[in-house]
């Protein structure tokens, strides 16, 4: 059973050539239903493979009393409000959080402000689980443990881009990360029930180098775009190299589509969640124009956010 559909012609637009190869690993006499397809790609793009977006900046926004004023009133509210303006409930939502410090103003609201707005406007049940919203704070770049840290407005907006808008009774964006957290850790030792996760959250490019270079082949992470905000790209290892494959996003699409969208593109297949782009690469040969093929063998294991995901931090200690 094929568990993804394929146009070729996507493949022209994008200059790949994708072909199904049978899976050998299956046993004689599985049903067909059960045989995994492997998809071996010929194209590898990185960060810099990806086109940025821009339009001209919104003329009007709201501030803190809900009303509409000029921009030059609150410019960096202006020039934030405009990445995510296919997202006109989240800009709304901000503005409903009670007013953070008068030093952050109309860019700042405290945590526990933002969580309270949050549940009361989405009333997601996701919110009621503590990995969720660990992960939350720390995609906001928020201090856990501080209960009087702060989110910034433009580290908000940011979030909306990746994982999507919050709306009224449907918080998209909270959705996408419990997933997440849900279905991102893999198995390292079954006995013991270890696991963990391939989501590594907000990272360079330098720093997945260093964190995952000196594994052996097949080792893989999927981090957030640091140069395109709203893309992932994977990162993995193959004969002492690292390669960077891009996910590339549709922003304003996935925005604006209802029910919620990520459209998600991999090499010419969309995935409507990074969950399931992430899920594929389990039965895909990634081949680079040099003609070597690479598999995601196994989660880098020393990511930081396993030890919100996963529950695992690295040990220090001999065994």
């Amino acid at each position: 059973m094929e568990m993804w559909n394929h146009h070729p012609e996507e493949d022209s637009v994008a200059n790949l050539a994708v072909e199904y190869i049978e899976d050998k690993s299956h046993k004689e006499g599985q049903d067909n239903d059960e045989t995994k397809p492997l998809v071996r790609i010929t194209s590898v793009e990185d960060d810099h493979s990806l086109e940025q977006q821009t339009s001209p900046l919104s003329s009007r926004f709201i501030c803190n009393d809900h009303t509409e004023m000029n921009r030059e009133q609150c410019a960096e509210c202006s020039l934030i409000k405009d990445l995510i303006r296919h997202s006109p409930e989240s800009t709304i939502f901000w503005h409903t959080i009670k007013l953070g410090p008068s030093e952050g103003g109309c860019h700042q609201k405290y945590m526990a402000h933002f969580l309270t707005a949050l549940d009361d406007y989405a009333r997601d049940p996701c919110l009621k689980d503590e990995k969720t919203t660990a992960l939350l704070k720390r995609l906001l770049r928020v201090d856990h443990i501080d209960v009087t840290a702060r989110v910034e407005y433009s580290n908000f907006a940011r979030l909306v881009q990746y994982f999507g808008p919050i709306r009224r009774n449907n918080c998209i964006m909270v959705k996408q990360i419990h997933n997440i957290v849900q279905k991102s850790s893999v198995f390292t030792n079954k006995i013991r029930k270890e696991t963990v996760s391939w989501f590594a959250g907000d990272m360079t490019r330098d720093t997945a180098d260093s964190l995952i270079l000196d594994h052996s082949s097949g080792t893989y992470l999927v981090r957030m775009s640091q140069t395109f905000p709203g893309c992932f790209v994977v990162s993995v290892t193959s004969g002492g190299s690292l390669f960077h494959i891009a996910i590339e996003a549709d922003v304003a699409t996935a925005l604006r589509s209802d029910p919620y969208n990520a459209n998600l593109r991999l090499h010419g297949l969309v995935y409507p969640s990074l969950v399931e782009a992430a899920q594929s690469l389990k039965t895909r040969i990634l081949e680079t124009e040099d003609g070597l093929e690479i598999m995601c063998r196994k989660c880098c294991p020393n990511l930081a956010i396993n030890a919100i995901i996963s529950g695992y931090r690295k040990s220090t200690k001999r065994r």
